[in-house]
């Protein structure tokens, strides 16, 4: 009957929307997977960037020090100099 036909066309068609929902899903479920790692790889290499940065500023600050030490030893040399002449 007609209205059979137009029953079973309808449920096709429902049931062809349902499809390609779940692959959209699928879809941007993969893609929000993706992003995920993404950022989870981006946190990684920030922290890695952070810790080399921490390195280097105590480094600079050990270089800082060494260099004032060399300094004020430079100064009493002089200082030790000038007393003798």
């Amino acid at each position: 009957s007609r209205h059979g036909v137009m029953l079973s066309a309808g449920v096709e068609r429902c049931n062809a929307e349902r499809s390609a929902l779940t692959h959209e899903l699928q879809r941007m479920e993969r893609l929000l997977w993706e992003r995920d790692g993404a950022i989870a790889r981006l946190r990684s290499a920030a922290q890695a960037l952070e810790a080399k940065r921490l390195q280097g500023e105590l480094e600079l600050t050990g270089l800082a020090v060494a260099h004032h030490a060399t300094n004020s030893e430079v100064q009493s040399l002089s200082q030790g100099i000038a007393h003798l002449k």
